[in-house]
């Protein structure tokens, strides 16, 4: 399993998270919930990690 991030679109974010994770603030953390296009039910439809 692995996680995209996108530096070009958001720099300071996928920094920030970098640090973050150099600093092992994410050891046995886990992402809950994951919309994609596919399974999102509202309008607009949303690409998210939350």
């Amino acid at each position: 399993m692995g996680i995209e991030l996108y530096d070009i679109r958001a720099p300071a974010t996928v920094a920030n998270f970098l640090k973050y994770v150099e600093d092992d603030y994410f050891t046995r953390a886990e992402f809950y919930r994951v919309v994609t296009y596919a399974n999102d039910n509202v309008s607009p439809k949303i690409e998210v990690v939350q």
